[in-house]
């Protein structure tokens, strides 16, 4: 459910520019199928500056498909981007699991919490992209004090990976 809310969201939408456009080609439609429908006799000359936005209307849609190509790289590049990030939180948290010994009992709890902060990282990152304050899904992973702290920083994510760095 929350991807739905998230698909009909108009903050950061193209959808609010777009939408004007689109009815005003509506209504232009609209009003040539009525010309049509009632037979309704037109000039010539009106026939053909439609002939010359028909020219127009061509080159514009073929900028917007390479706009339309241009952002579509640009999701890609940051899906890979972000699928970098996943990948090498995990073999980093895999990696202090297993390579950091346990000497005293503590050190198992400590090595849990690292794992958290780099979970938060992760977390961190994704709200900075979305430029969102740091919110509950943040705090659940940290410490309250660690947590407080996020909020008076100027890049969380920053913050969190000098954390797991502290740390070890």
């Amino acid at each position: 459910m929350e991807w739905f809310r998230l698909a009909l969201q108009l903050r950061g939408s193209v959808a609010v520019t777009v939408f004007p456009r689109a009815l005003l080609c509506g209504v232009f439609g609209f009003i040539v199928s009525l010309i049509y429908y009632f037979e309704i006799p037109v000039d010539w000359e009106v026939l053909g500056s439609l002939i010359g936005n028909v020219v127009f209307n061509l080159i514009l849609g073929l900028l917007l498909v390479f706009r339309t190509n241009t952002a579509y790289d640009r999701f890609w590049e940051g899906r890979k981007n972000w699928g970098t990030i996943v990948v090498s939180s995990r073999n980093l948290a895999r990696q202090i699991w297993v390579g950091v010994a346990e000497v005293e009992p503590a050190d198992r709890e400590k090595k849990a919490s690292v794992l958290r902060v780099l979970a938060a990282f992760a977390v961190a990152t994704k709200l900075r992209l979305r430029k969102e304050p740091v919110s509950g899904e943040l705090e659940e992973l940290l410490d309250p004090s660690l947590s407080l702290q996020l909020k008076s920083v100027k890049s969380p994510p920053l913050e969190v990976i000098r954390w797991v760095g502290a740390y070890l």
